[in-house]
């Protein structure tokens, strides 16, 4: 960090032999932005000797370099920023409050990054496009960033991108998937799985190659998980879909393209085939002795699509 007598040297400037090392003098700038703009970053945090400072430039243009005798005039326009609020801090004596209020001209108020989550995405394209025009995020990477807290805002969302670039880049990959993440800000817990699987395949278009890439993306998750995730998905919402197949295949692959279409319907009708196949096996038509029959079935099916595929099943006897 910048000594005080430092940070009056940057901005006002000093003569030489002013402090240790001042061999010559420099011109600071307020001087060299005269008719111009300074943006002065955490202003909040700016000592009161400073403060006083500051306050006579924008009261009357006037300063003077660290250690002269002479006052200069310069002709500046301040646009000052801080995560500070600075009406706590006039209360609480650690902010002027005179220059409080030079400097509360045109207030804006920026919310932080969480409060505002629909500028998460835009950020995100704008960083990620800055270091490599060829890449793009996925949906489910992105989902992860938007859900994130930010707690350091922009700057945080910043380095996490340029280190997810850094690593899409090394591998000549040119999207960013969620494994190129902070693990603290993945959160792939049971309760997200199933729309970040089902927003992964989607954008991969169901292809016959999307389970493997799905699993890798998703920090190398089981291939196995992804598929009885997927399976669940099915079964789901065919049974939302009142077991009309084409209803479940439009909400499963929200898509217009036809070839989309045809392979989410052709992954449908194998698995409800599979298990009217398995159904013809079987001498009972009882569904409590089937299901024990059917363990295999339900085995890495996770537990809350079991009561989707009893009721598939008991929709087959009942037909």
């Amino acid at each position: 960090a910048l000594t005080e007598t430092l940070l009056e040297s940057e901005l006002f400037g000093h003569v030489k032999g002013a402090f240790t090392n001042a061999v010559a003098e420099k011109k600071g700038v307020f001087e060299a932005a005269d008719k111009g703009t300074i943006f002065l970053d955490e202003i909040g945090e700016t000592s009161e000797n400073f403060q006083v400072k500051l306050l006579r430039v924008l009261q009357s243009g006037e300063f003077q370099k660290v250690g002269a005798v002479e006052t200069q005039r310069t002709d500046i326009r301040i646009i000052a920023a801080t995560n500070k609020n600075l009406e706590e801090r006039v209360k609480a004596k650690k902010f002027r409050e005179d220059l409080y209020y030079r400097l509360n001209v045109i207030k804006i108020n920026l919310p932080p990054l969480r409060e505002r989550k629909e500028d998460i995405e835009p950020i995100v394209n704008f960083f990620v496009k800055k270091e490599n025009e060829k890449l793009s995020i996925s949906k489910a990477a992105m989902q992860q960033l938007v859900e994130n807290d930010w707690k350091g805002n922009v700057r945080e969302l910043e380095s996490v991108i340029k280190r997810a670039c850094i690593f899409a880049n090394a591998e000549n990959r040119e999207i960013i998937k969620l494994s190129d993440l902070p693990s603290e800000i993945v959160k792939t817990d049971k309760t997200n799985l199933e729309g970040l699987i089902l927003e992964s395949l989607r954008e991969k278009e169901f292809s016959h190659t999307s389970i493997n890439e799905t699993a890798k993306e998703l920090g190398d998750i089981s291939r196995t998980i992804v598929s009885e995730n997927f399976r669940g998905i099915v079964f789901k919402n065919y049974f939302d879909s009142n077991f009309e197949i084409e209803t479940a295949v439009q909400k499963i692959s929200a898509s217009e393209k036809e070839e989309v279409v045809e392979k989410v319907k052709s992954k449908i009708q194998t698995y409800l085939k599979n298990i009217s196949k398995d159904l013809e096996k079987t001498n009972s038509k009882q569904f409590e002795e089937i299901k024990k029959d059917f363990a295999s079935k339900y085995k890495n099916l996770p537990q809350k699509y079991h009561f989707y595929l009893d009721e598939i099943i008991k929709n087959f006897l009942n037909k």
